[in-house]
């Protein structure tokens, strides 16, 4: 299967993106690796990777929101990819109170393919300092963690009309539940 993988780190680029381009390629996926100003030759699913930018204080593209309103293909969102897509709905982007980083247990609450495969509970590695809110009644929750501090964290979204997906950890840095929740996009 071809994937279309949205870099969206500016500093470091090509090492930040090889994480998930190592473990698409283990998964069977052909991976066709863009930048966002090359948004126009995606022609099937993608997935939008993480950034150190922060989407709640402006750092994201106006084409990167308006690809993800106007793609007709599935899109998965990871950590800023599942926060601009949160954005580009109207949700809230907020800093958290604290930096998630390392292994964090995220709780399944509602049973989606994305998650086929994964227990109740499961650990994914998470590096975010910016957390969604929801605002929008188009897309179900499917995931959250807790924490002291933050509170109820969305870990995962999905859209109710549309092959919109964001999850706000890394799976590409959490082995096997992470290949788990990937294989299963690719198969969706």
């Amino acid at each position: 299967m071809k994937i279309y993988l949205i870099n969206t780190y500016h500093r470091d680029r090509e090492k930040k993106i090889k994480g998930y381009v190592e473990v698409l390629e283990e998964l069977g996926a052909t991976v066709k690796v863009l930048l966002e100003d090359q948004l126009q030759m995606v022609d099937g699913p993608s997935i939008i990777s993480g950034s150190h930018r922060m989407v709640g204080e402006g750092e994201v593209s106006k084409e990167l929101l308006d690809f993800i309103m106007k793609t007709k293909y599935p899109v998965l969102g990871i950590c800023y990819g599942h926060q601009a897509i949160a954005m580009a709905y109207g949700w809230e982007v907020i800093k958290c109170k604290k930096l998630h980083k390392g292994d964090e247990r995220i709780s399944r609450v509602r049973e989606h393919f994305l998650l086929e495969g994964l227990e109740e509970e499961f650990i994914m590695n998470e590096s975010h300092y910016e957390c969604v809110r929801n605002t929008s009644h188009e897309f179900e929750i499917i995931a959250v963690s807790f924490d002291d501090e933050d509170g109820e964290i969305i870990e995962g979204i999905v859209h109710r009309d549309r092959p919109l997906f964001g999850v706000q950890f890394h799976p590409e840095r959490s082995g096997n539940p992470g290949k788990t929740l990937l294989r299963n996009f690719l198969k969706g």
